[in-house]
């Protein structure tokens, strides 16, 4: 038992050695020399069996201290046969502190029925970083260049400011509309309006209206709504007829800055404003007046077309006209 157990571990040993022996490592540096944040290579090469499955030294940021990893390029394979592959593995590395660095041995591992194994280390290898030195007898020192500002180009001023471009076609937009409708407005023909005269004078047709209106008694029998109606159309029938103006197509308040301009009289405008401004509750607020105030409207209503008159208008400029000849 004793002998056979050797026996199978010599084998064992022998197949080991054997395999190892098929396995080829080095690491070498494109430059041992490099001028301060230049940059080379750091290459890994590895012969092994096709089968085998050895992984290279991994790298994140840095290989060493103050020696940084730039990138890291893909895999390269750089010869095949039927037993052996040939890989090789590079980073390109750089530095930014002057000074000598040894790089060390680094470990390639092989997982082998599960066991992670080191089978071999890398050659150490040497980098020398050196400043650049400057004669200050022939250069002086200068101050450090501002960055260097390259035009704008269209595609790049359109993709920075498209909000407010497009704010601003809005404006014109509008603008454009805008005066479109403006000068349509003032390129339109007014309309003359005329209007027509009765063949009566209006305070004669104004009196007897109010005198109809009054017979047919519409307040007393709950019309009050029809009542201002009619009454607030035979006012402003009277004023567009006496006065010319649109009276039936004005509000209230048209008409009484109106007829203060035409004549200051307290008393004719204080009856004007009792009535329109009842009469514009009632149709619109839906008011209900007291009994009296419907006498009283009415009666504001005769004051006013008495006073303004043309007849009364016409003997009062007679009795002034007497007064200064006189």
């Amino acid at each position: 038992m004793t002998l056979k157990y050797y026996i199978v571990l010599l084998f064992i040993l022998l197949g080991n050695l054997t395999f190892a022996q098929n396995i080829s490592i080095s690491s070498k540096l494109d430059t041992n020399i490099l001028l301060i944040g230049d940059q080379t290579k750091l290459n890994f090469e590895i012969s092994k069996p096709i089968n085998a499955q050895i992984d290279f030294p991994i790298f994140i940021d840095t290989i060493i201290d103050k020696i940084e990893v730039v990138e890291k390029l893909s895999l390269d394979t750089l010869s095949i046969s039927n037993t052996n592959i040939r890989l090789k593995q590079s980073y390109i590395i750089t530095s930014f502190d002057s000074g000598f660095y040894i790089i060390p041995q680094f470990a390639f591992t092989q997982i082998k029925d599960t066991i992670l194994d080191t089978i071999a280390l890398t050659n150490n290898e040497f980098l020398k970083v050196l400043t650049l030195q400057i004669d200050t007898t022939k250069q002086q020192i200068a101050d450090i260049k501002a960055p260097f500002e390259a035009p704008l180009t269209f595609t790049e001023f359109v993709r920075e400011n498209y909000f407010y471009i497009i704010g601003v076609i809005l404006l014109l937009l509008a603008a454009f509309i805008i005066y479109r409708v403006i000068l349509k407005q003032k390129n339109k023909e007014k309309p003359i309006v005329v209007i027509k005269k009765p063949t009566e004078p209006a305070h004669i047709i104004a009196l007897r209206e109010l005198q109809i209106l009054q017979d047919k008694k519409l307040w007393q029998n709950n019309k009050v709504k029809l009542y201002y109606v009619e009454l607030s159309i035979i006012i402003r029938t009277y004023i567009e007829h006496r006065f010319e103006v649109l009276a039936l197509e004005q509000t209230s308040d048209e008409i009484l800055s109106l007829i203060r301009n035409i004549n200051p009289n307290t008393e004719i405008n204080e009856a004007l404003r009792q009535i329109l401004t009842l009469s514009d509750l009632v149709k619109f607020a839906k008011a209900n007046p007291l009994p009296n105030e419907h006498d009283f409207s009415i009666k504001n209503v005769f004051l006013f077309v008495n006073l303004t008159k043309i007849e009364k208008i016409e003997q009062s400029r007679e009795e002034d006209a007497d007064a200064i000849i006189k």
